[in-house]
């Protein structure tokens, strides 16, 4: 009887560790996956503590490396914003349970840069919001295209416009 009882136990602590490996090697891949994201990306939680810092949080505007910013709050991390004014952004999804997106400038890569920030909430199984997933693009390329765009278009118009004057002028 011992023995079944010492065998069973093994096979129970192989198939615990097989399960630990398995819930490991996911968690690496969830991680590999949130970090090939080209945007940076952090999660808060109602206590405002990161649980979540991507790759790209490291070397983009902040360079605060993952295991410095994780378990502290956010305003601990990030001065660009007054803390008061985080914390309404914030409380406000937190309230709401609806997504906040914005755009915004920087400078601190020497060039003025635009990024399209969104305050996403997250809801655990009572619906309730839980956390925040915070995401950052940088949308300069686009914002500078889009201005392109509309510069040509008012250039079309002012051509067409003088078009117009030049054949009433040149037809009375």
């Amino acid at each position: 009887a011992f023995l079944a009882y010492s065998e069973r136990s093994r096979r129970l602590e192989g198939d615990l560790q097989s399960r630990m490996r398995e819930i490991e090697a996911q968690k690496r891949f969830t991680e590999t996956i949130v970090d090939s994201l080209p945007l940076g990306l952090y999660v808060i939680d109602r206590d405002y503590r990161i649980t979540v810092w991507n790759r790209k949080r490291e070397t983009g505007m902040q360079g605060i490396s993952r295991e410095e910013a994780i378990g502290r709050t956010i305003f601990e991390i990030l001065h660009r914003q007054p803390a008061a004014l985080l914390r309404r952004e914030f409380d406000e999804v937190f309230a709401t349970g609806r997504m906040q997106q914005f755009q915004m400038e920087s400078k601190s890569s020497g060039e003025v840069r635009t990024y399209r920030l969104s305050k996403i909430p997250m809801r655990g199984e009572s619906q309730t919001v839980t956390h925040i997933i915070t995401i950052g693009e940088d949308i300069t390329d686009w914002v500078e295209a889009r201005e392109r765009v509309s510069q040509t278009e008012k250039l079309a118009a002012v051509g067409r416009l003088a078009a117009g004057i030049m054949h009433e002028i040149n037809n009375p």
